[in-house]
């Protein structure tokens, strides 16, 4: 008996960053990415909101964000970390890992009536390995401030 084509893992590489990239931009501005129970770029958006700027920028690796961010800049490393181990890579191949997020109030017409609620979102993640490459993918949402006396809390957190 040998061994099938598909029993044989191939060794990770660096490149497949760019997927994890692609991935995380895409599922970070979704609804079902929480924190604490709660949609997490609702609560970004919230301390964006209270701070009086537009955009927040969250280092995941160094974890100085400031602004109270070093429980979300903790969450995402470990989701980086989790998808890394997941394709057989490293954790050490990551130098820099930043989430950009930039908050727009200004709408189409059709929105008018929510500007104040209502703030588009770009989501930017940029992750730069050890080997000096970056990869970077950009998303983009509609999101309103966590607010939690009008959203329920996710029961699985």
């Amino acid at each position: 008996m040998g061994v099938r084509k598909s029993q044989i893992r191939m060794a990770a590489r660096r490149k497949e960053l760019n997927g994890i990239v692609r991935d995380f931009a895409t599922h970070f501005s979704s609804r079902n990415k929480d924190y604490d129970g709660y949609w997490a770029l609702g609560q970004l958006r919230s301390i964006a909101k209270l701070n009086q700027i537009e955009a927040l920028k969250l280092d995941v690796v160094s974890k100085n964000g400031g602004m109270s961010l070093e429980p979300y800049e903790r969450k995402y490393w470990e989701y980086l970390v989790g998808k890394l181990k997941n394709i057989g890579g490293s954790s050490t191949w990551v130098k820099s890992a930043l989430i950009e997020l930039e908050f727009s109030f200004s709408h189409p017409r059709n929105y008018i009536y929510w500007s104040e609620v209502l703030a588009k979102c770009t989501v930017l993640i940029t992750i730069e390995t050890d080997l000096g490459r970056t990869y970077s993918a950009q998303s983009h949402c509609f999101c309103v401030s966590h607010n939690p006396e009008k959203e329920q809390r996710r029961v699985r957190f």
